[in-house]
């Protein structure tokens, strides 16, 4: 029997009945396991000042935000990244964190690693009280980069739009399109597993 799956979830949401905390909980419903859930607007993380240091060190100066991060990915088999739609783009809290991956990029750029192992699948859980083509364009775009820069396979999207007309939990096919990512997820996962590859 495959053993539990553990998802870390990096949740830019403000709100405890939210839309993309909705898309979230049906994604975690069939991934089972455990959930580590960073609730970042709980969180004390600053964004990243561009003082370059690391540049020369992978330690962000700013170290003791989340200093526990690394450790918290290296022990997930699934990245769940969380967030409303805020002007087409991630809430801020999920911004300034991101910001301070910088240490990582620099890490990859040099060809090194500072994680023992990674998970083997991410995804962005979004929803937008609006509804208007490409709106979840830009959001998708800063996820896939945050899952590049961190090695991690990115899945996709699970969107919800018009939700200040609909809200996600009576949007059915939503739900479902967020269900069915995250069987292809946790599929991909135990694929690697059966593999004999570490998740």
């Amino acid at each position: 029997m495959s053993p539990p799956l553990r998802t870390l979830v990096l949740d830019g949401s403000p709100s405890p009945a939210g839309g993309s905390r909705r898309l979230a909980a049906a994604m975690l419903e069939v991934f089972g396991g455990e959930a580590d859930i960073i609730r970042l607007y709980d969180s004390p993380v600053r964004p990243c000042r561009g003082c370059g240091g690391c540049a020369a060190d992978p330690v962000c100066a700013l170290d003791g935000d989340l200093a526990d991060f690394p450790e918290r990915l290296a022990g997930a088999d699934c990245l769940l990244i969380v967030s409303p739609i805020h002007f087409a783009s991630l809430s801020a809290p999920l911004i300034a964190f991101f910001s301070r991956l910088q240490p990582f990029w620099r890490a990859r750029r040099r060809g090194r690693d500072l994680l023992a192992r990674r998970p083997g699948q991410s995804a962005l859980a979004a929803s937008g009280g609006s509804d208007y083509p490409g709106m979840f364009a830009p959001a998708r775009a800063v996820a896939a980069a945050v899952a590049k820069t961190l090695s991690i396979p990115f899945a996709g999207l699970a969107a919800a739009a018009g939700t200040d007309r609909l809200p996600v939990a009576e949007n059915p096919a939503a739900l479902a399109a967020a269900a069915r990512l995250a069987t292809e997820m946790l599929a991909a996962v135990r694929q690697k597993a059966g593999g004999g590859q570490e998740v």
